[in-house]
């Protein structure tokens, strides 16, 4: 991450957000849906999904949001995921 960087993550349940709180200071969680992203186009240079595909409703809505707030072409980290057709040449 460069130094002026920052992290957010976003979970729907309000339990497990406070878990997250509690182990971490330095990321600024938000709760929120994968299929309704709460960030403008092109908002982030990385989205990592680490096991959270599987359990969304609309699997392909999220991932065109987890596209939309992407920088084109940015870098992306999955467990579970995808890579945009045209940044995998």
């Amino acid at each position: 991450m460069k130094p002026d960087g920052s992290v957010v993550g976003l979970d729907l349940n309000p339990g497990m957000l406070e878990v997250a709180k509690r182990k971490t200071s330095d990321i600024d969680w938000r709760e929120a849906s994968a299929d309704a992203i709460p960030f403008e186009s092109a908002s982030f240079d990385a989205v990592v999904s680490q096991f959270g595909l599987m359990f969304f409703p609309d699997k392909p809505l999220a991932i065109r949001e987890m596209l939309r707030v992407s920088a084109v072409c940015g870098s992306s980290a999955r467990v579970l995921g995808f890579v945009p057709p045209s940044c995998s040449e």
